[in-house]
């Protein structure tokens, strides 16, 4: 997928270390990359703070709905043995923001960009993780009515979220990765600031030889 809003980086390092660790360090030469996109963050050694440790400022999880837990996975194998979005993300982000007196990244206000990407059926997902979202209100940026509500973590969906009930909400707790149709379409950038497509559908040229 091919961010349409910013030239977003892939992230590929990767450092092994146990994925129960609630908190990170960060170096002292640390740089936050405005443009880094850790792409299916999940599947790294250790997903969300290799991440954070390397300055990437949104991070892809994609979940399937399976028997009331928010499961965190590419595709539908061992639903039962995968972690929760809660477990892998939610529960050290908030514990980190805590720590760090309100924000993602120490000393630092930059947001954090949560890229969650529904796998199962989008209605019944997207009101499941709602309901999850409740517990995690404080480390959020949403919306009561008109009134946006300032947070550290500004939570994405992706995947073809159901957008005609998500505009609706009178309380809305997250943002839409929209078409490259929708994003034609004017959808304020308040419900709407990114939108994904296949960069084949666009593009010819796959990385090999000269750039035309």
């Amino acid at each position: 997928m091919t961010s349409i809003q910013l030239p977003y980086k892939c992230m590929t390092a990767a450092v092994i270390i146990a994925i129960c660790s609630f908190s990170f360090a960060l170096a002292q030469d640390f740089i936050i990359l405005p443009n880094g996109h850790s792409h299916n963050d999940y599947t790294r050694d250790r997903p969300l703070f290799d991440a954070l440790e390397h300055g990437f400022t949104s991070i892809e999880v994609d979940v399937f709905l399976h028997k009331g837990r928010m499961i965190v996975t590419h595709d539908e194998d061992l639903l039962d043995q995968k972690p929760s979005i809660q477990e892998l993300y939610l529960d050290p982000l908030k514990k980190n923001i805590k720590d760090n007196g309100g924000t993602v990244f120490q000393n630092d206000n930059t947001k954090l960009v949560l890229m969650v990407y529904l796998k199962s059926e989008k209605v019944s997902t997207y009101l499941a993780l709602r309901e999850i979202f409740d517990d995690y209100l404080e480390i959020i940026e949403r919306y009561d009515g008109e009134h946006k509500i300032h947070g550290p973590v500004q939570v994405l969906l992706s995947g073809g979220p159901p957008l005609e009930l998500i505009e609706k909400e009178s309380s809305r707790y997250f943002y839409v990765d929209g078409s490259v149709d929708q994003w034609s379409m004017d959808y304020p950038v308040e419900l709407m600031p990114r939108a994904s497509t296949n960069y084949r559908s666009f593009f010819k040229w796959h990385g090999k030889g000269e750039m035309p």
